[in-house]
């Protein structure tokens, strides 16, 4: 079976620091796994190697067996790759709901199209809406994500990852 995600020999150099050196790893389809380290292990270095925020020094990444080593970060996440950040990265001035249909119609490619108010962009709310239902953040659809407090904020933030339909076990 093609592993969900793979590397191999992925390295980091930092001028004469190597922050990862020779990480080779195959994560398989519907498996959970925890990084764990002390500060400066390289556990969000690795992270910024898997989702193209960094460039390896040498090395691979795969993504359900296409390299995608070279592609940028919205690459990736058109491929279904997401990650969610340990500090929220939200829209503060936006509701729960416009937050959660932007995401939404980034995906679908329809975000950039000015002319269109999100009113008319009935499926993508209605999408953006079931996502806020399925999290149990209905109830705050209408707030300021600035209003919430942090675990509701880390939903939102779980929200907008899950708007990119990001890859997922497939049961089999």
């Amino acid at each position: 079976m093609t592993p969900a995600l793979a590397t191999t020999g992925l390295s980091k150099r930092f001028g004469a620091f190597n922050a990862n050196t020779d990480i080779t790893l195959a994560l398989p389809q519907g498996a959970r796994h925890a990084l764990i380290g002390p500060n400066g292990a390289g556990k969000t270095t690795l992270i910024n190697l898997l989702t193209g925020v960094l460039a390896p020094t040498s090395g691979d990444v795969f993504l359900a067996g296409e390299r995608v080593t070279a592609l940028a970060q919205h690459q990736r996440v058109k491929r279904g790759m997401t990650r969610t950040f340990q500090i929220n990265t939200l829209f503060p001035g936006l509701t729960v709901f416009e937050s959660a249909t932007l995401a939404v119609c980034e995906r679908r490619g329809t975000a950039g199209i000015w002319h269109r108010t999100v009113a008319r962009q009935r499926a993508e709310s209605q999408e953006a809406l079931a996502l806020l239902q399925m999290l149990g953040l209905a109830a705050e659809a209408n707030a300021l994500t600035r209003d919430l407090p942090y675990g509701k904020q880390r939903l939102v933030e779980i929200a907008l990852a899950l708007a990119t339909r990001p890859r997922r076990h497939s049961g089999r």
